[in-house]
């Protein structure tokens, strides 16, 4: 067998040699043996899609999720926002041009994947008179969970009166979009299947207007967690004022449990400035939707207020009369619970929510207060703790054998069901135990930890250019401000971080002649297994070459930085261990464009997912939940039916997809003595399409004109200038949106 590939090889060889026009033709019939070899079902599409295709892991095809559309791309300097369905199946993005066939130019689109190929649809037409090609005037969109039910944020100061717009094209839509909504001020909107639009912020009767701000909301958008500047409940306090949306009635958040109502800010919530002239509006964007301040119900709620950290629980019912969860005999009701009431002899408070489980039974929270004895807080230096809501009981994590200060930093990823929890400290909590390469934890540096099931673990000790000189784009392993630059599987057993240090045995200095600001080496991607407790480089060269860029977790940076500060981390890591990032740096031989590329890692395995040689930079977007589908946004066309004049298009790279392509387009004449023809030409037999199986140019006339030119009257003339839109008269073959 062996033999006969080496001679097919050799053959091969020779006709490129004697034939450079069918080099193509003859590649593509080399990787049709791989892929037959491989066993694929969809063997005859990866085929037509290509070297790119067929390269590809897992038996994965290309498939066109953004027909006549194009998202916006990273490397242009451009925000883009995907989220997947958990089933890979749908498809919310953006895009800086209207899907073809489409009659308006909305920014906001979802794909669907049906059985002939990708349907775009838009979302939120009627908001097109207030939206611009720049982005920067998109409104905020919090998207559900299966992409069916989405919120939008419209009008008002917050898109009037910032620098970015100085023209106002981003104020009120041209019509209301709910009658008697307040006019002039910044709205929340629920858009669900084909309803009409809710407005989330009804002014109260005979009460004044505000401008509202989206935080969080449950899963499905039933229950919707926002912050307004106006009493929209009887009896609310003056000032910004936390609320939540549940079945079109508004009711009060922060209420403590004595029954009074405060003010009151969302746990890692969007804080508003007051003041909406400010250069993004006039919001520090949060990152609650991410660290589960809303649990997936909506009827949990974490707040802070007068410097403590509070729970409301039942959110979205009516108020309990007594507000006391403690106390109260109607548990189905709302009511208040402190969670950082001391357990000792050191006084309540102090409490800053860090994360929560999904369901919101487990909540882990920072405190500088000694709230259980022994503590590992002092004033100034947190602990980190654990309240569980169902037994009341509450757990300091930090606190070690050798009484060490935690002196914890922040939180760096956690578990869905909140058993794992990643964390890093300045103390060292564990005292001589060590990591997989025998290190310790270092006294007064960043330590990053696994707290699981009560039991802290060392994993690795960070460089201090990770947190230096207040350079908040630096910090890539805890929150700060809107960023976090960390990932983590669903079920919390891995987690991604980047860091600067060398944390395995590769040398992640420079090449000669590149710089990686801001430390002395590039940062590398670092995936570490709970399991095994190995630490693994996930973007590192073992072939041994030189990084020239910072490797990040883009893929859980910035994705969602809408208006409204709306958040949604792109699954980058799942529970099987795969990672799905991009770099810059080339990790496969077939890495030669010198641009960013889109990898896949699994078990010490890095394969492309993108093909490695575009003109340009390919992003890592999103994934499903099992991995199948991965979408990525590119500008190269990597199937036949993208036709856009090479803008960027939205791929998914499905294992045991694709559709099949249409056929390829006449190909153009070479000169004009090649398109006269000599004599009559027989009309093609008739015969019925057999696209399943077309590979090849298609049927091609001996001889054709050149570009620019058209046959007429057996001769080759100059085509009229004739000037068409390049979506109307786009042919894309599947994915159609009407």
């Amino acid at each position: 067998m062996q033999a006969k590939s080496q001679t097919k090889a050799r053959s091969l060889v020779g006709l490129l040699a004697l034939c450079a026009s069918c080099a193509a033709a003859l590649l593509l019939a080399l990787f049709s043996s791989s892929a037959r070899a491989a066993g694929c079902a969809n063997e005859a599409i990866r085929a037509e899609q290509g070297a790119a295709a067929l390269a590809l892991p897992d038996c994965r095809a290309y498939e066109l999720v953004s027909p006549g559309s194009t998202p916006f791309l990273i490397s242009t300097g451009e925000v883009l926002s995907g989220r997947a369905s958990p089933a890979g199946g749908s498809l919310f993005y953006e895009s800086t041009y209207p899907a073809e066939g489409s009659v308006t130019s909305t920014e906001s689109w979802r794909s669907k994947r049906t059985a002939t190929g990708w349907a775009v649809e838009g979302l939120g037409a009627q908001m097109t008179p207030m939206w611009s090609k720049s982005g920067i005037c998109t409104p905020g969109i919090a998207v559900s969970e299966d992409l069916e039910s989405y919120v939008l944020a419209a009008g008002g100061d917050l898109y009037r009166t910032s620098i970015f717009n100085p023209s106002g094209e981003c104020g009120m839509p041209a019509e209301e979009l709910v009658a008697g909504e307040p006019r002039g001020y910044s709205n929340l909107y629920l858009a669900k299947g084909n309803d009409p639009f809710a407005l989330l912020n009804p002014v109260l009767a005979g009460g004044s207007a505000g401008n509202a701000t989206y935080q969080a909301a449950a899963s499905d958008l039933s229950r919707v967690v926002f912050s307004e500047d106006a009493q929209l409940t009887p009896g609310s306090p003056l000032g910004y004022n936390l609320f939540i949306w549940a079945d079109g009635v508004v009711r009060l958040v922060g209420v403590l449990p004595n029954g009074e109502s405060v003010p009151a800010r969302l746990g890692a919530g969007t804080q508003e400035w007051g003041d909406y002239s400010g250069i993004y509006g006039g919001s520090q964007y949060g990152l609650a939707p991410v660290s589960h301040a809303v649990s997936t119900d909506g009827e949990r709620v974490f707040f802070e207020a007068n410097g403590n950290l509070y729970l409301r629980e039942n959110a979205g019912q009516d108020p309990a009369a007594d507000a006391n969860c403690r106390t109260t005999t109607e548990p189905e009701l709302a009511c208040t619970l402190q969670l950082d009431r001391s357990f000792g002899a050191g006084e309540h408070g102090g409490g800053v929510f860090q994360f929560a489980s999904r369901d919101g039974s487990k909540v882990f929270f920072t405190s500088d207060h000694q709230l259980k004895s022994p503590s590992s807080a002092e004033p100034g230096k947190h602990a980190l703790y654990e309240y569980r809501v169902d037994s009341r009981e509450l757990v300091d994590l930090t606190v070690n054998p050798a009484k060490a200060v935690a002196d914890v930093r922040g939180f760096s990823g956690g578990s869905d069901n909140g058993s794992h929890l990643y964390f890093v400290a300045r103390g060292a909590l564990t005292g001589g135990e060590q990591n997989a390469r025998g290190e310790e934890a270092q006294a007064k540096e960043p330590n990053l930890y696994l707290a699981e099931e009560g039991k802290v673990t060392y994993v690795a000790t960070l460089s201090p250019w990770e947190e230096s000189g207040g350079k908040d784009i630096y910090t890539w392993w805890r929150p700060k401000g809107s960023n976090l630059r960390t990932a983590w599987s669903p079920d919390g057993e891995y987690l991604l971080f980047s860091s600067v240090k060398a944390l395995t045995d590769f040398d992640n200095s420079p090449a000669p002649g590149e710089s990686c600001s801001p430390g002395p080496g590039c940062a590398e991607l670092f995936l570490y297994d709970a399991k095994s407790k190995a630490l693994s480089c996930v973007s590192c060269d073992l072939g041994g070459s030189k990084p020239v860029a910072n490797t990040q977790v883009t893929g859980k940076t910035e994705a969602f930085r809408l208006a409204t500060g709306s958040r949604y981390f792109s699954r980058a890591v799942l529970d099987s261990g795969q990672v799905f990032f991009e770099t810059g740096n080339a990790l496969s031989p077939q890495d030669v464009n010198g641009f960013g590329d889109t990898y896949e890692y699994r078990s010490g395995n890095l394969n492309l997912v993108s093909s490695g040689s575009a003109d340009g930079a390919s992003a890592f977007v999103d994934s499903s939940a099992d991995g199948q589908d991965v979408f990525i946004v590119t500008a190269e066309s990597l199937v036949r039916a993208d036709r856009d004049g090479g803008l960027p298009s939205l791929y998914d790279a499905r294992v045991n997809g694709g559709f099949v392509e249409p056929p390829l387009p006449p190909a153009p004449c070479g000169s004009d003595e090649s398109c006269r023809t000599t004599g009559p030409v027989s009309p093609p037999a008739q015969t019925s399409p057999s696209t399943a199986t077309f590979a090849g140019q298609g049927n091609v006339r001996p001889s054709r004109c050149k570009h620019g030119r058209v046959r007429r009257g057996g001769r080759c003339v100059r085509k009229a200038n004739h000037r068409h839109s390049k979506h109307r008269n786009s042919t894309h073959g599947a994915g159609r949106s009407n």
